[in-house]
C-alpha cells in the first residue's frame, strides 16, 4: 500500500470477527510505533498490548465507550515514562506517545487489519483501574488505548474526504 493512499484511506474500524492475528502482525506494529518522531529523542512511549481475553474484558467493563473489545484481538495501552521526560514539558510525552499510537492505526490498516483509537481514560479513576488491571505502574502515564483487530467484511468503510480549504491558512492568519 502507498504511504499516501494509506493515510488517506485509514478508516476507524469498530467490528471485528474475533479472529487473533496473524504470526507477526502485532509485532510488526509496535515496530511501527517505536519509528515514530520522539521530542529529544526521549522515546517516553511503554506500549503494553493485551490480547488475553479475559484482561481485555476487564478493561471493557471500565469504559463506557470500549465496547468494541468484545471482539478485538489486541488492546494496545499507550503510555509514558515520565521519568525520562522530567526536564520537559509534559506536553512532550503527549505528542511524542500520540505520534507512535497514530503510525499503530496506520500500520494495522496497512497490514489489512482495522483499529480504533480508544482515547484516554475519562477519569483517575478509570485510568487507576486499567492500571491495577494490567500491572501498569501508578506512576507511569497513560496516553491512550487501541483496538486492533481482523475486520468484519460489514466494516469495511468508504475512505472519508475530511479534506477542508477553509481550515488552512497560507503565509499568514487572516
Amino acid at each position: 500500500m502507498e504511504l499516501l493512499e494509506g493515510i488517506l484511506n485509514r478508516r476507524t474500524v469498530r467490528k471485528f470477527t474475533g479472529e487473533k492475528l496473524k504470526e507477526g502482525q502485532l509485532e510488526q506494529i509496535v515496530r511501527a510505533a517505536m519509528a515514530a518522531p520522539s521530542a529529544h529523542d526521549r522515546k517516553p512511549w511503554r506500549i503494553l498490548t493485551v490480547e488475553n481475553e479475559r484482561q481485555r474484558m476487564a478493561v471493557r467493563g471500565i469504559g463506557r465507550w470500549w465496547k468494541m473489545l468484545d471482539k478485538a484481538a489486541v488492546l494496545a495501552v499507550m503510555c509514558a515514562d515520565p521519568s525520562v521526560m522530567a526536564d520537559m514539558a509534559a506536553e512532550l510525552e503527549i505528542n511524542s506517545c500520540s505520534a507512535a499510537l497514530e503510525n499503530m492505526l496506520l500500520a494495522a490498516h496497512a497490514l489489512g487489519l482495522g483499529a480504533v483509537w480508544l482515547g484516554l481514560c475519562e477519569s483517575e479513576e478509570e485510568a487507576k483501574k486499567v492500571k491495577d488491571i494490567l500491572g501498569i505502574p501508578q506512576d507511569i502515564h497513560i496516553i491512550g488505548m487501541a483496538a486492533i483487530g481482523v475486520i468484519k467484511e460489514a466494516e469495511e468503510k468508504e475512505p472519508a474526504e475530511r479534506y477542508d480549504s477553509s481550515k488552512w491558512k497560507r503565509e499568514v492568519w487572516w
